[in-house]
């Protein structure tokens, strides 16, 4: 992917606030493409975020953090607030609990932020569409949910990590009105959090 050629970001004068926090020699605010220049950084980052910092590693948090100054930054911390690490869903066919390629992608990128937070931890919630009777769908979603533990299970992730629930088609991410719609409630949410 191409990079956008920008005009560089004006400096500021030095605030009382900000006590020299990303300041250059000059003490005037460095613009994020100046700090990664001076990280040692190309500035070249892959579709995934998993851009290379010192020594050809991942970005250090402090990186992260040095680069968020710039808008259009591929990086965030890691955590909201809430402590919630990401929110996402796999999807399933119809009476299915098989991974699909898609899903098992999601789920190796969930794997990945996993890994990166050791004291983070997965909850794996089922659900399905309205179709079927109340019996089948709880069953069909845990075994949704179960399906997407095993997954991360063999990607590396501990199962004492890993929360399995089950919802049937009580929970719909939207109305049962359309098929498509009955599509996007056949899923696993996925919440990483830390502990």
């Amino acid at each position: 992917m191409a990079e956008e050629k920008k005009a560089p970001a004006p400096t500021e004068p030095e605030d009382a606030d900000d006590a020299g926090a990303g300041k250059g020699k000059s003490g005037k605010r460095q613009s994020a493409k100046a700090k990664r220049a001076s990280a040692g950084e190309d500035g070249e980052y892959d579709d995934a975020g998993a851009g290379k910092g010192k020594g050809g590693k991942r970005p250090s948090a402090k990186e992260k953090r040095a680069y968020a100054d710039d808008e259009d930054d591929e990086y965030d911390d890691d955590a909201d607030n809430s402590g919630v690490l990401d929110n996402s869903n796999v999807f399933f066919q119809y009476a299915s609990y098989e991974l699909s390629s898609a899903a098992r992608k999601e789920l190796e990128r969930v794997a990945a932020i996993l890994k990166r937070n050791k004291n983070a931890r997965a909850t794996l919630t089922g659900h399905t569409c309205d179709k079927s009777s109340s019996l089948v769908n709880m069953r069909l979603s845990q075994n949704r949910a179960n399906a997407a533990s095993s997954y991360l299970q063999q990607l590396g992730i501990s199962a004492r990590r890993i929360s399995v629930g089950a919802h049937g088609y009580s929970d719909p991410l939207v109305p049962n009105t359309t098929e498509q719609n009955r599509a996007k409630n056949r899923r696993v949410e996925i919440t990483v959090e830390n502990n």
